[in-house]
């Protein structure tokens, strides 16, 4: 049975001899209307086209696939009707190279065939995900090396604000997500230019105006909304019947820290922008307004800075009457919001000195801070042998000597570090 096309659809089907874009939500037929409009124009006319004249270019090559199968089909149904036609006799044989393929697809099929008039080695191949990204992060470790090397106080800063812990993953990570999504514009260099500027923020009152910090805000705002309620949830286990009642006081303590207001001034903001787009002109909103960004951005900053309590113990024979399946359930949910709020606190926080830490050295890969005469003696031991020691210091495996980093591994050559206060690995 032949498709019923609606009147929209319908004239796409009829469109010729100009540019056409069709925009439709999903599931309304877009494929079936391409595929139709395809067969129409191999099909249909004084002068029917070849199939292998047309490129159709699809997201995934699974659709690329179903796509030249429903034209198969639909070829076949009308060949089925008229037998002799040799145009679609043609067009049956020529669909299997024609070009019904993805965008990557089909410049590698260029390329493949084009070779020669653009001198080109014919025995190149298309990178694997996995390879690129690991030739993007070795590029990345030699930049960052040079701008370790130069001590630009600017770049110092830079990494002392994003990388709060013992290295700088974080700043990798963020700098890989943004050649990411600058490569996915026209003009990755003019899109950079353009983000940079929405950091130009001349005062307060700017700054909560901007629309990236007004998106942080709400959807800082709903990531705490969703940890209240998920202490309700703690505390619905806690009332049921062997579960750890001694813990509620505790629990609604902390959703109280975490949450505060912030609902209440986030439906107060929300209901304000409403009217203010409903009325621009309304003073009382636009005056209002700021003042709830502000105080919302407050709120969160305490939320996140609250800090956790020893959780409550439920040992020994007095808590018998506890489920342990409600205990470990009640125990592992705080625990999972507790790093939840820790790591948002981390994002953050950042470090945002005057100038740069004099009491931080800042080198390739790490912030590292002074350790004891103790602890280098531990840690050399500890790591000459594993590739990562830090050339000045006696080593007992070389010898007592002191060894430099030219006598050691590649590894070697990176540094010691970590937190002050926290062991290093074989130290007793």
């Amino acid at each position: 049975m032949a498709i019923q096309f609606t009147p929209v659809q319908q004239k796409v089907l009829d469109a010729r001899d100009h540019n056409i874009l069709v925009s439709a939500a999903a599931g309304s037929g877009k494929t079936a209307v391409l595929v139709e409009r395809i067969v129409r124009l191999v099909s249909e006319g004084e002068h029917p086209l070849d199939i292998d004249r047309l490129l159709v270019v699809t997201f995934t090559r699974a659709a690329a696939a179903q796509m030249r199968e429903r034209i198969g089909k639909a070829l076949a149904e009308r060949l089925a009707l008229d037998p002799s036609n040799t145009h679609l006799q043609r067009q049956e044989v020529l669909l299997h190279n024609a070009q019904i393929t993805t965008m990557d697809s089909f410049f590698t099929f260029l390329l493949r065939n084009y070779f020669s008039d653009i001198d080109l080695d014919p025995g190149f191949r298309q990178i694997e995900p996995t390879e690129s990204s690991m030739i993007a992060a070795e590029v990345l470790q030699d930049f960052l090396e040079e701008k370790y090397a130069e001590k630009d106080p600017a770049f110092l800063r830079c990494v002392s604000y994003f990388c709060p812990g013992a290295d700088d993953r974080q700043l990798e990570t963020l700098i890989l997500e943004l050649c990411e999504k600058a490569g996915s514009h026209p003009s990755p260099q003019a899109w950079l230019k353009d983000r940079a500027s929405d950091y130009d923020v001349p005062d307060e009152e700017a700054l909560f105006s901007t629309q990236w910090m007004q998106s942080m805000i709400l959807r800082l705002a709903d990531l705490l909304m969703e940890t209240g309620l998920s202490y309700e949830a703690m505390k619905e286990l806690c009332r049921k019947p062997g579960g750890p009642d001694v813990c509620l006081a505790f629990l609604e303590e902390e959703k109280q820290g975490l949450v505060r207001q912030i609902g209440t001034i986030r439906e107060q903001l929300l209901h304000a922008l409403e009217k203010t787009a409903a009325d621009p002109e309304d003073p009382d909103a636009r005056t209002f307004v700021p003042g709830l960004w502000k105080k919302l951005w407050e709120e969160i900053q305490s939320a996140v800075s609250w800090q956790f309590k020893r959780y409550p113990s439920t040992r020994g024979k007095k808590y018998d009457y506890m489920d342990v399946s409600l205990k470990e359930a009640v125990k592992s949910m705080r625990d999972a919001e507790k790093d939840r709020i820790v790591k948002l606190r981390d994002n953050l926080g950042g470090q945002t000195p005057e100038g740069t830490p004099s009491d931080t050295e800042l080198t390739r890969g790490r912030i590292c801070r002074p350790l004891s005469r103790g602890q280098k003696r531990a840690a050399s031991d500890r790591f000459c042998r594993s590739g990562t020691f830090r050339a000045g210091y006696p080593c007992r495996a070389a010898g007592g000597r002191h060894v430099s980093s030219a006598s050691c591994s590649p590894r070697a050559q990176k540094p010691l570090c970590g937190d002050p206060d926290r062991r290093i690995p074989g130290q007793q």
